[in-house]
């Protein structure tokens, strides 16, 4: 039975993670979606790219101001 258990579990896992990432996917397809229906190009991938990079504060602070620095300036 505790084999049984085993291959259900190291089945059932794998599957979960699957089904988790394609809705974190489908979430930002929904998001990107929405900004481009919303806004122009330049905008969507701007809100796109603060979306993404809003988990590493840091890094996010450094690209934004060299990004937004030519957006504003071109």
């Amino acid at each position: 039975m505790s084999v049984t258990f085993f291959y259900f579990i190291s089945f059932l896992l794998p599957c979960a993670f699957l089904v988790i990432q394609s809705l974190f996917l489908f979430h930002y397809f929904v998001l990107i979606t929405f900004v481009l229906e919303i806004c122009d190009l330049p905008s969507a991938l701007l809100i796109c790219h603060i979306c993404s990079y809003s988990q590493h504060p840091e890094e996010f602070r450094q690209e934004f101001k060299l990004k937004g620095r030519k957006l504003l300036i071109g």
